[in-house]
């Protein structure tokens, strides 16, 4: 649980989401993906928002995304979750707070 802390608390830093616009604020988004051997993705990373899809909702999703990819590989996962897909829910009035 603390390695996918760790993560998610990573991820949370590299997301950026636009907390000056209207409804910047009020996104959420949940990002899935799998960590491979070595800690690289693998695959897409596929994004989900919740709520209504706006501009805004969308592009702070394309956001989410990214910080996956920038963040990658991940080398402090312990092994046993390569191959597994992970779930990192993306909050914007918690990154803009």
């Amino acid at each position: 649980a603390a390695a996918l802390s760790g993560l998610t608390d990573e991820l949370q830093r590299r997301w950026n989401p636009n907390c000056n616009v209207e409804g910047g604020r009020d996104v959420q988004v949940r990002v899935t993906f799998v960590i491979g051997a070595g800690g690289q993705v693998v695959g897409d990373v596929a994004s989900q928002i919740k709520g209504t899809q706006t501009p805004v909702s969308r592009t702070a999703a394309e956001r989410a995304v990214s910080a996956v990819y920038a963040a990658a590989p991940f080398r402090n996962l312990p092994r046993e979750f390569y191959g597994d897909k992970i779930a990192v829910n993306f909050n914007a009035r918690e990154a803009c707070s």
